[in-house]
């Protein structure tokens, strides 16, 4: 029965530094293909720029996005 115990503390602290060590998007990366000149790309933060700097890794949420009509 110990046994059980072990595995089901293993797996709630599994979770639960998953859900603690989860990375959040700090802002979006917007693709504008709608210049004939080739695809833009526009960076916007959610966050300063001084607390993304500490970071070695960021996550990015990407809008595809057309600014220009196209007739």
């Amino acid at each position: 029965m110990e046994v059980v115990y072990v595995v089901v503390g293993i797996l709630i602290g599994y979770v639960v530094s998953s859900i603690i060590r989860r990375k959040h998007p700090v802002g979006f990366l917007r693709i504008d293909k709608s210049d004939p000149d080739g695809p833009y790309l526009f960076l916007e933060l959610k966050k300063n720029v001084n607390e993304i700097i500490a970071q070695r890794t960021v996550l990015l949420e990407v809008k595809r996005e057309d600014f220009i009509p196209h007739k």
